[in-house]
């Protein structure tokens, strides 16, 4: 079982084709839809739907969630459920968290009386990013450290990797740089290939800000680069946010504001009102 590629896939899917294609895929999913006779069928493509809108329009992905959530509901489809579940309380993570943890915990208990591995995984792991969110940076382990028990019990070296580096940031956030360099190197030996991703390479530059400014200037340009050439617009503005406060601490404004700059503009191409504030 994969969780860790479901997990990524999830939430960076929308992000990964340029507009003129994703426009393209919305009309390919609203013609399937028009054509649809099955209620379960029409389920998944409402949560297709909305996927695709969440970046752009998230008052079009709530409407299109809620849709698909009352057909699961009607037909007793319980792992519809979970999905419709989830993807409203991604949604509401930019604007209301504990209407978004209600709404995780409420899947998580599902996902347990299911034994539902990969949404009790998943579950987990957005758990830990509304504790980030609230800056509940222990609480946030704990449930990494959930998540990342499933993985090796699954001998799922992706996901394993996945979480080591989520951890290595949340053990950063608490100002711990020896126990998150020990998850990042960590990271790197269960699955080589996290070495190319923006989240992971944006995690070394933060880390790196305090001991190694070279490095970690090097990390946050390939972190940049890699979002990117990944159309990774929402981990972008991230990426821009940190590099900018690094280059402030590092006495270059100008450069820290361009950065700045960047970041408010990826984070409105993708509606990501945290990052904007």
């Amino acid at each position: 079982m994969k969780n860790y590629a479901y997990i990524l896939l999830l939430i960076v899917a929308p992000l990964l084709a340029p507009a003129q294609s994703a426009e393209h895929i919305l009309d390919s999913l609203q013609r399937e839809l028009g054509k649809a006779k099955a209620d379960t069928a029409r389920m998944w493509l409402l949560y297709e739907l909305a996927k695709y809108q969440s970046f752009q329009t998230p008052d079009s992905a709530f409407w299109y969630t809620r849709q698909g959530l009352q057909l699961a509901r009607k037909t007793n489809h319980q792992k519809g459920e979970m999905e419709g579940k989830g993807w409203l309380a991604y949604l509401f993570a930019e604007r209301d968290i504990p209407k978004s943890m209600r709404l995780r915990l409420e899947v998580l208990q599902q996902a347990q009386q299911a034994n539902d591995r990969v949404h009790i995984s998943f579950t987990y792991v957005q758990l830990g990013i509304l504790q980030i969110y609230l800056e509940n940076y222990r609480q946030a382990i704990v449930y990494y450290k959930r998540a990342k028990t499933l993985a090796v019990e699954d001998n799922d070296k992706q996901n394993q990797a996945g979480l080591s580096t989520e951890l290595g940031g949340a053990y950063w956030l608490l100002h711990q740089p020896d126990s998150a360099r020990y998850y990042l190197t960590l990271a790197a030996k269960e699955d080589p290939a996290i070495k190319q991703f923006s989240v992971y390479l944006n995690y070394l530059g933060r880390l790196e800000g305090d001991y190694n400014p070279t490095k970690a200037n090097a990390y946050f340009r390939q972190s940049i680069q890699m979002a990117k050439a990944q159309q990774f617009l929402r981990g972008l503005g991230y990426v821009y946010r940190w590099y900018s406060e690094f280059l402030w601490k590092q006495n270059q404004p100008d450069s820290s504001i361009l950065m700045a700059k960047a970041g408010l503009q990826a984070g409105q191409t993708v509606a990501n009102f945290r990052n904007i504030l």
